[in-house]
């Protein structure tokens, strides 16, 4: 039988382990500047969460990143582990709990960290050109996924037409494509919960 505590609803956390490059401790405009990359990471996922209702997709060009992203736990060197919650997020009619948001947001950066460590075995295409087009292939899958998650399996040609009004947005693919190129290797991405170590 389960008792009390374990009954008790946990709060939904994401475990981040980031090698920024260089050991040692993180100047503090260096770490604000890596929580912004985040941020922005976390806006895109957040929007991507409202595709395919197209009642309040254009509202929620308007979110703030700010708003429902929190950091429960950061370290202040390389590597860079930090665990994330976030408050649910409404945008008209539409509201998305903690988890999913978490949850989204894991599979991106999870992406991210693929896409990584296929550059790294791909040195001699090193190209400006052939990582954007790796990144925006890979942004194009994650959207694709996380539309079947959300609404199910689609016709291929709506779906398409989705996510290119996401990524059409002026400026918006540009930026993450920026921030994916910069981003410390990403070294783990897990949910866990308030009883696993790596959250205390």
């Amino acid at each position: 039988m389960a008792t009390g505590a374990r009954t008790k609803s946990m709060t939904s956390l994401l475990y981040v382990s980031i090698d920024l490059g260089s050991q040692g401790p993180i100047l503090y405009r260096d770490y604000s500047m890596h929580v912004m990359k985040l941020s922005m990471l976390w806006a895109f996922a957040v929007r991507a969460q409202f595709l395919g209702d197209p009642e309040v997709f254009d509202v929620s060009s308007h979110y703030r990143s700010t708003e429902s992203l929190a950091i429960r736990k950061t370290t202040y060197a390389s590597p860079w582990v930090t665990v994330l919650t976030s408050l649910p997020v409404a945008v008209g009619s539409v509201s998305v709990a903690a988890k999913p948001l978490l949850s989204g947001f894991r599979q991106l950066l999870e992406a991210v960290r693929d896409w990584q460590q296929h550059r790294q075995q791909m040195r001699h295409a090193d190209t400006i050109h052939v990582r954007q087009n790796e990144i925006q292939e890979t942004l194009l899958r994650y959207l694709k996924s996380i539309l079947d998650q959300n609404h199910g399996t689609m016709d291929s040609e709506m779906r398409d037409a989705i996510v290119a009004q996401l990524l059409g947005e002026e400026g918006l693919e540009r930026d993450v494509w920026r921030i994916i190129e910069n981003l410390g290797t990403i070294l783990e991405v897990a949910d866990v919960d308030e009883n696993d170590p790596r959250a205390r």
